[in-house]
């Protein structure tokens, strides 16, 4: 469901109109569909973590700011390199946790 806005927030939005290359509108569309995001929304990520980070935030985007995407993009990133972790059978269930006592 989405939220109803208030008149203070519908007010302190801004609109920018951007005048890009072609050749950079078309690597950003890219990017944005790799983050399963349209470009408004990708444009406004990164301006939210530029904001964030010129106000002495860390730049990292929080968990509110990272669309499913990007989140496995992120966790394909910090795990590079690492070894594959091992699957659990087909039969596993809760109920083997517990073997060994009622």
């Amino acid at each position: 469901m989405a939220a109803v806005k208030t008149r203070a927030e519908i007010k302190a939005e801004m609109t920018v109109t951007l005048n890009l290359h072609p050749e950079l509108e078309r690597s950003l569309r890219e990017r944005a569909a790799q983050n399963g995001l349209p470009l408004e929304a990708y444009l406004r990520q990164l301006v939210e973590r530029d904001a964030e980070a010129a106000n002495g935030g860390t730049g990292t985007p929080s968990a509110a700011h990272v669309s499913p995407a990007e989140f496995d993009r992120l966790l394909d990133e910090v795990s590079e390199g690492l070894p594959p972790l091992a699957t659990l059978p087909a039969d596993w269930s809760r109920g083997d946790i517990y073997a060994d006592h009622d």
